[in-house]
């Protein structure tokens, strides 16, 4: 047996320890727990269960949250991923399967590639062919040319496997630096590890120890500022579940809004404004930067029901000081575009109730706003004016 395999088995023997001795007493009781779960209540309705479970992913994510909650904490634990694999990839692998003379072998399925959330072209690539790429629960991935259908997808390492990747920046002073955030907010579907930094160009990649507590990165952006990089993190907070003694399981509450750092990723100052007559900051969706170098918020919907965050864009010139440019009323999620060549034309697009509601622009560097008409989807039954078809959660 290999090292590798061998720490696997000790995990795994471990795991088997915590489950029939720790809980041997209370085993009528973790089973009542899980079959009270809200994950196995049954939904009412209609319309929701309509849909075939073969298009049901939340099904799948339900169950393996439940398969792999950890039974004293009543959550699983993802956070000692990375320093499981880090230890396993430090063994030999020599021999058995998975060494250079018996590797394992890729059979499939390969036409899942998930839901991409994240999507840049690399600088460092003088021919421009060369593309990263994360997903939802997918990972991180780069084709060296993204122009040739043959051209495959290489996975960075069995860690970026298990990380939900939700935004790709490169350092705009030196390219060889990239940052990579993680968690996804919108649909919960998985828990982010923070930040994490290459300054290799990708070759090899650390977790920012400061972003730990960064479940739900929703953007990053590396800002120049007076020939510094500056580092701006969007964070939301999220919600894993409850724990047998009924207290809800939230993370990332304080960590919400806009985290700004000067100095690479190892700390953070908190720079969001908080919400008018509430003491809880605008939770953040998009980042641009202009061509002016201002920088441009689109908010997403507050963890809080009863706290208006979303539909709102706002700005900053000096990256410590943000004000509102426009709210919707509409407590939605909104996505920012600024256009590269001329800083008085913005664009945003706002959701609400997970649909398209409006697309509106300014030609006055966000002095006024006007609404544009929804366009045609390019499928022949998707129009307009069937908002509840233009769906932009993911």
């Amino acid at each position: 047996m290999t090292a590798r395999l061998s720490i696997v088995f000790v995990l795994s023997l471990i795991g088997s320890y915590i489950l029939t001795d720790a809980l041997i007493t209370s085993r009528t009781e973790y089973e009542a727990y899980l079959k009270s779960h809200p994950y196995f209540e049954r939904m009412d309705d209609a319309t929701y269960n309509a849909i075939p479970k073969k298009d049901r992913p939340d099904l799948a994510e339900r169950q393996n949250y439940l398969m792999t909650m950890h039974p004293t904490l009543k959550r699983p634990t993802p956070e000692v991923l990375p320093a499981i694999v880090k230890q396993i990839n430090n063994y030999s692998r020599q021999r058995g399967p998975g060494a250079d003379a018996t590797p394992w072998i890729e059979r499939g399925p390969n036409n899942v590639g998930g839901r991409t959330r994240a999507i840049t072209f690399d600088p460092n690539d003088s021919s421009g062919k060369k593309v990263w790429a994360g997903g939802v629960t997918g990972g991180l991935w780069y084709n060296n040319d993204i122009t040739n259908n043959s051209s495959a997808w290489n996975a960075v390492g069995d860690l970026w496997d298990n990380i939900v990747i939700s935004s790709i920046a490169f350092d705009p002073n030196n390219s060889q630096i990239i940052y990579v955030g993680t968690g996804e907010s919108y649909t919960g579907a998985g828990r982010g590890a923070g930040v994490w930094k290459s300054s290799d160009g990708g070759a090899t990649w650390n977790q920012l120890s400061a972003t730990a507590n960064y479940y739900y990165v929703n953007d990053i952006a590396v800002r120049n500022e007076n020939g510094s990089s500056v580092l701006y993190v969007g964070v939301s907070a999220g919600y894993a579940g409850s724990t047998g003694e009924d207290a809800d399981l939230y993370f990332g509450l304080d960590e919400e809004g806009m985290q700004r750092s000067t100095d690479g990723g190892e700390s953070f100052t908190q720079v969001m404004r908080k919400i008018s007559g509430q003491n809880l900051r605008f939770s953040v969706s998009d980042i641009e930067i202009g061509a002016d170098n201002r920088i441009w918020i689109g908010t997403a919907r507050s963890f809080y029901s009863n706290v208006v965050s979303g539909g709102t864009v706002l700005y900053s010139d000096n990256g410590t000081q943000f004000y509102i440019a426009y709210e919707s009323g509409n407590d939605g999620r909104v996505e920012i575009a600024v256009a590269p060549s001329d800083e008085n034309y913005i664009y945003a697009i706002l959701e609400r109730d997970d649909a398209v509601d409006a697309i509106i622009r300014s030609t006055d560097k966000g002095e006024s706003f006007t609404s544009l008409s929804e366009p045609n989807d390019a499928d022949d039954d998707t129009h307009s004016n069937t908002n509840k078809n233009s769906n932009i959660s993911g």
